[in-house]
């Protein structure tokens, strides 16, 4: 369970540091919230993050939303470490900073874990052009997925390429 927890953590904090959740979430009118958890079972991923996006404070949605419209570089980069310190200091509510507190914490777990090779490559993939990054992603799960970043790489890859969230 608490690899799932990992995994969960790596492909969104990946997605989110690429812009793909803010691109993809914001095109998604704020609605109503779900009547059922973004976790039903049943949902696919798309619909799980299009259900989170719903319980996100509609301050947070708005920031989200011009990060996205940002092209790719120093100023968007600036707006998200903007956006992480607002909801570190509360700005956004107090659930939202308990779970960006928790997000940082994880992450700075699980990044400094990993091969120095992956961690390049994942900053690569961070600073690369939108256009660009489906592609280094893809080279980045499938070197991964081959061991190139070495054993426990590989077996994380596999793990999250065998989850629901896949």
């Amino acid at each position: 369970m608490r690899l799932h927890l990992i995994a969960a953590t790596v492909v969104t904090a990946a997605l989110l540091s690429t812009g793909t959740i803010a691109a993809s979430a914001a095109t998604t009118a704020p609605t109503t919230a779900p009547t059922s958890s973004p976790v039903a079972g049943g949902c696919q991923f798309g619909q799980r993050l299009e259900a989170a996006w719903r319980f996100l404070p509609a301050e947070l949605r708005t920031d989200l939303r011009t990060l996205k419209e940002l092209p790719a570089g120093a100023e968007r980069a600036e707006e998200a470490r903007g956006i992480r310190d607002r909801a570190l200091a509360g700005d956004y509510g107090p659930r939202a900073q308990s779970r960006a507190a928790q997000a940082q914490e994880r992450r700075i777990r699980v990044v400094a874990g990993f091969p120095a090779e992956l961690q390049a490559d994942l900053d690569e993939l961070k600073a690369s052009a939108p256009g660009e990054r489906q592609e280094l992603a893809k080279e980045i799960a499938d070197t991964s997925l081959a061991g190139g970043y070495g054993a426990k790489a590989q077996y994380f890859a596999e793990r999250v390429q065998s989850s629901d969230a896949w």
